[in-house]
């Protein structure tokens, strides 16, 4: 039986630390200070995501920004989630894990992982590789608990003024106040 592939969040604590040299200065053809922005840039990502309900839609558009730091935002976003599976839009650069049983191995991003981890942060977006489709499931359930509630348990809690994204109108009920 052919492995299972997906995509999601990795709980970095399942993925061991990569013996690189702490002085590199380069991974393939990307200098350290690009791969440094990236996961700079990745911590925004999931600060904007988690804290204030961005969703895809919303760094799309960045991607079309004037400003500068917004487009390099959305550019960031889409190399790190728009994995493709397939086609031209296919990004082939994407962070690679295969699960070990008890950890995952780094096929590829290992220096994106390397400074993720320095930083601190605490899930890295990768496409996954499992032996069979029971634990891919396993693994993605693991990860999306380690990730938080979801987006749309956190707004199902929230008051429904709370719920409505900004600027959109309110509503009169027709009721007087």
């Amino acid at each position: 039986m052919p492995w299972q592939d997906d995509f999601f969040e990795v709980d970095l604590n399942q993925v061991p630390m990569p013996q690189i040299d702490p002085s590199w200065d380069s991974s393939k053809a990307y200098p350290r200070e690009q791969v440094d922005q990236w996961v700079s840039e990745l911590e925004e990502i999931q600060r904007r995501t988690q804290g204030q309900g961005w969703r895809s839609e919303d760094f799309e558009q960045l991607r079309d920004s004037a400003d500068p730091a917004e487009r390099n935002l959305g550019e960031t976003y889409h190399k790190f989630y728009h994995h493709g599976y397939g086609g031209p839009s296919m990004n082939h650069d994407f962070v690679k894990l295969d699960w070990a049983g008890d950890h995952y191995e780094i096929t590829n991003g290992q220096h994106r992982i390397w400074l993720a981890k320095q930083r601190g942060l605490h899930t890295i977006p990768a496409q996954v590789s499992a032996p069979d489709q029971p634990t891919m499931d396993s693994l993605r359930k693991d990860a999306e608990r380690c990730a938080g509630p979801s987006q749309e348990a956190e707004s199902s809690r929230k008051p429904i003024w709370e719920r409505q994204s900004p600027g959109t109108p309110e509503r009169d009920s027709g009721r007087q106040r």
